[in-house]
């Protein structure tokens, strides 16, 4: 009968499980953080709270209750946080793949819910799942330039991210606790990262200090018997003999004194009873081990080729003997381990598999674990290691954080960022070759609209109305600004060297003193198009660094870079470095 997707069993690949799993979430904890974090600066960038021109999500609400006026310094404040938003975001593609099929068994487990608990975990992953597919593709759209959402991207990408943090930080409560216990735990059982969930998945099982038979000879067993010092380790417990090959009973080489988990935690040791009542060792009795004398070779039948508890069986000896030293705790009468002979506590679930799975049964009365519904109770055999799978997501989020980086750099380093649309050579040649993202042709700039004889630039505020050409703009105070350009899609320029009116000077034409100038509207020729219309507050206008750009780099304005005149304005977005800049209105907004 077919397998349904609601069955453990038919999810069977080995490498899921709760450190695989655990790893991916704290990389992601870490990296939308910092995501979220910088997308609220992003969004705090355009002053939304200024004017409706502004603000793209007008219901917001509560939503808005971190905004703040936003900065002019450092200069290259805008460029830094999302030029990281962005570089991140693409970076952690693959870890968010990753980390969405570790756990798809989980979106398909049956019952839906098994307490309110539950209930709230699963409505949580389902947020979780869809608003991280709903960022990352509407993000990766954006920067491609291929938007092809309806509605606006502000709007949608906004309220979306609220939505995904809710149920991210509902999920990183419920889930973050338990990701760090599987990490350090399997960090204290020396299994990390290869060995890691091997104690639970398929494959031989590695044996926890108090379930572990002791080794004679091996370097695990701290000898306390006779004719050796306490803590000399590389004799058999209460036993009498060296390793063999190691003078004075001093360790052996590595190999000499290890081998498989199943030599070590199965053997059975024969000869007379040791001094704390378990057997011990025959001295000279060949075993598995190179190099290890007393360890007795495995039998079929014998514990280690079981794949579950026998009743009455588990921690004897093959030949009826007594309780294997260190084995399954199996009481407190002679024999017993010494694990459960100081009273500590089975590990939780025990090491025991059920037949013919590969995830233990629980302990008696105890409840399921919730990491042990990735692990498949019949994996396929592995085709890579853990550590494997680890190196290829962590090989692919390099290549596309070094495949796009570029891009909020000047050549030759633009030239690696292949798969964003700002990456590869500058644009033309000269003064004015550097990225744009709208061209004067792409918004419908007539070439008629922008010559000396027709355009003018209207400053208004405070009841006056100043009209202006080209001619006469030169001839004010000019002042110039090394400053970057820097765009929501992440790329951006190094300094470029404007020349132009200062934006406070313009203000004082209509009679506002410098140090007092208010806040301004400024209007494009541009026909449409997301910010056509933009708001600066006041703080924006007073920085002796912000101007109406009338040159760049030597030269007059391209078209494309907002011929015959534009704004620049540090720290600030590029879409509110208005383009062919036709209207400015000053006054409190």
């Amino acid at each position: 009968m077919p397998r349904s997707p609601s069955s453990p069993a038919f999810w069977r690949s080995p490498l899921r499980g709760p450190w695989f799993t655990s790893l991916l979430g704290v990389v992601l904890l870490v990296g939308i953080t910092v995501m979220f974090v910088t997308g609220l600066l992003s969004y705090a960038a355009y002053n939304p709270n200024l004017a409706a021109v502004n603000d793209k999500t007008p219901d917001k609400g509560i939503l808005g209750f971190y905004l703040f006026s936003w900065p002019t310094h450092p200069v290259w404040l805008y460029r830094l946080t999302q030029g990281v938003h962005v570089t991140l975001g693409i970076t952690l593609i693959p870890v968010l793949l990753a980390k969405l099929w570790s756990v798809v068994p989980k979106l398909f487990a049956l019952p839906p819910a098994r307490s309110l608990a539950h209930a709230v975990e699963r409505l949580s992953l389902l947020l979780l799942v869809g608003g991280a597919l709903f960022e990352f593709v509407t993000g990766v759209l954006n920067i491609q330039l291929d938007y092809i959402f309806p509605g606006s991207f502000y709007t949608l990408h906004f309220y979306g991210a609220w939505v995904f943090i809710a149920a991210f930080v509902t999920h990183a409560v419920l889930r973050v606790p338990m990701a760090l216990r599987n990490l350090g735990g399997m960090r204290r059982r020396g299994a990390w990262p290869e060995g890691a969930d091997t104690e639970r998945s398929g494959g031989q099982h590695a044996a926890s200090p108090e379930g572990a038979a002791a080794v004679p000879g091996s370097s695990d067993t701290t000898t306390d018997g006779p004719g050796a010092p306490s803590g000399d380790r590389g004799s058999a417990a209460d036993g009498p003999g060296p390793v063999s090959g190691s003078p004075g009973g001093s360790p052996g080489p590595a190999s000499d004194r290890t081998g498989p988990a199943s030599d070590r935690t199965s053997a059975a040791p024969e000869g007379p009873a040791s001094a704390a009542g378990r057997p011990g060792p025959s001295a000279g009795t060949p075993g598995p081990h190179p190099g290890v004398s007393g360890a007795v070779p495995v039998e079929p039948g014998s514990l280690s080729d079981r794949s579950g508890p026998v009743p009455g069986d588990a921690g004897r000896a093959p030949g009826g003997g007594g309780a294997v030293s260190g084995g399954a705790a199996g009481g407190g009468g002679p024999g017993a381990s010494a694990g459960a002979a100081r009273g500590e506590e089975r590990p939780r679930g025990g090491q025991d598999r059920v037949p013919g799975q590969s995830v233990p049964a629980p302990a008696a009365g105890e409840p399921a674990r919730p990491e042990d519904e990735l692990i498949s109770p019949d994996p396929l055999p592995p085709t890579v290691s853990r550590r494997g799978a680890i190196a290829f997501v962590g090989g692919g989020s390099l290549l596309l954080a070094a495949t796009t980086v570029g891009h909020s750099f000047d050549a030759p380093v633009r030239e690696t960022a292949l798969l964003a649309p700002h990456g590869g050579p500058e644009p033309g040649s000269g003064p004015g070759a550097f990225q744009i993202n709208k061209t004067a042709a792409s918004r419908g700039i007539d070439p008629k609209e922008t010559g000396a004889d027709a355009w003018r630039l209207v400053v208004a505020g405070n009841g006056r109305t100043v009209r202006l050409s080209r001619a006469q703009l030169q001839e004010l105070p000019l002042h110039g600004s090394a400053l970057p350009i820097a765009c929501v899609e992440g790329w951006s320029t190094s300094d470029q060297a404007w020349r132009g009116v200062r934006l406070r000077d313009l203000a004082k034409l209509v009679g506002y003193d410098t140090g007092t100038a208010p806040d301004v509207v400024v209007e494009s020729l541009q026909r449409a198009g997301a910010f056509r219309v933009a708001a600066l507050r006041y703080n924006q206008v007073r920085d002796p660094l912000s101007l109406l750009a009338l040159s760049v780099n030597g030269a007059d304005l391209t078209p494309d870079h907002g011929y015959p005149a534009r704004i620049i304005v540090p720290a600030a977005p590029g879409v509110l470095n208005t383009k062919w800049v036709s209207r400015m209105t000053f006054g409190a907004l």
